[in-house]
């Protein structure tokens, strides 16, 4: 599942958590989740994404940085 946010503000954990309910929709084994975000994360959303393992979390300046 992946979710996108382009604010300038920073994603909190409700927004992990919706796409957490959400990805159980489908009946997946292996499900690995992308949350990208324009403004950065919270600590909460940082945390709870390492707590759960199967989370990446990546910032729009992650993401231009990326040598293809």
């Amino acid at each position: 599942m992946v979710e996108y946010k382009w604010t300038n503000e920073k994603v909190n954990v409700d927004v992990l958590d919706t796409l957490m309910e959400r990805s159980q929709l489908f009946h997946y084994k292996n499900v690995q989740h992308y949350l990208f975000a324009k403004g950065g994360f919270t600590k909460g959303c940082v945390e709870k994404a390492d707590e759960l393992g199967n989370v990446i979390l990546a910032t729009f300046d992650e993401i231009v940085k990326v040598d293809i």
